[in-house]
């Protein structure tokens, strides 16, 4: 398990665990990273970035629908992982970046930053993250460049044989909202959720990508419950595991509750190659 920020009612805050995602995840093929479409910048109205005051314990990264950003206490890795987290603002994994000085993982930054016209709500989130890509070329200068690396995944497939699981096809009607996963520790409940959104989910939970490989489309409703692990149960106050589940490991409540199975593996996964960054010029 593993602390990094995770989309809270849209702020995150480091050290919470996802375990509820709303809506519908937009389809993109596992291991890419969503480019902007051709022809089109992002970018905010007004922006201050600033060092961060030495004795700042509190680390926040929150961003709200009206296109505003606000930042404290983080470093420039994290700002990277969440402008280049597919679908934003989940944060690409570690090991997907690398290069870059030695300070873009000590130094720590406070962000402000709005446009004056709030985006299309549809596509807010994904927008934000375009424009924080746009803020860090221009007052870091970074420059990044995309190449695919074998790394360690798990892909959730389908398990053999008949199985009887929670795992059902949804008819839930999720044009109004309402629909995908919310959780507690040790527990997922699916309503109108694809196995895209799953993965996404199961990988917070794993700390490794999982690609969805069942092969099975359209949207689900079920249930998953499993022994949450010491550090997942740590961050929320020292929860215990669901009734019933004290020794189910998450790899055997997916394979038992849903017929479905993690498998590990490796796959080449798109990563992001620091070749330059520099600290930010004073306001």
């Amino acid at each position: 398990m593993h602390t990094r920020p995770i989309v809270s009612g849209g702020a995150l805050l480091v050290g919470v665990i996802l375990l509820a995602s709303t809506g519908t995840a937009h389809a993109q093929e596992p291991g890419r990273i969503l480019q902007p479409p051709a022809g089109t910048v992002y970018a905010f109205d007004a922006a201050s970035v600033k060092p961060s005051a030495p004795d700042e314990r509190m680390r926040v990264f929150d961003f709200q629908p009206t296109g505003s950003l606000v930042v404290r206490n983080q470093t420039l890795r994290l700002l990277l992982a969440m402008a280049y987290g597919t679908p934003f603002p989940v944060p690409l994994p570690d090991e997907r970046i690398v290069g870059g000085p030695t300070w873009l993982a000590a130094a720590r930054f406070a962000v402000d930053a709005r446009v004056e016209r709030p985006p299309d709500p549809a596509t807010a989130g994904r927008d934000i993250g375009f424009m924080l890509r746009t803020l860090l070329a221009d007052r870091f200068a970074v420059r990044v460049r995309f190449e695919p690396r074998p790394q360690p995944v798990y892909t959730l497939v389908r398990t053999q044989g008949p199985r009887r699981t929670t795992l059902r096809v949804s008819e839930r009607e999720c044009t109004k909202g309402g629909c995908g996963i919310s959780g507690a520790p040790g527990r997922f409940e699916l309503r109108g959720a694809t196995l895209d959104l799953l993965s996404l989910s199961l990988a917070e939970i794993v700390g490794r990508p999982v690609v969805n490989r069942t092969g099975l489309t359209g949207a689900f409703d079920g249930a998953l419950e499993w022994a949450p692990s010491p550090e997942e149960a740590a961050v929320f106050g020292g929860a215990t595991a669901p009734d019933g589940q004290a020794g189910a490991s998450i790899f055997t409540a997916i394979k038992e509750q849903l017929g479905l199975e993690l498998r590990g593996t490796r796959l080449p996964l798109e990563t992001v190659v620091v070749t330059h960054a520099e600290p930010p010029a004073p306001d």
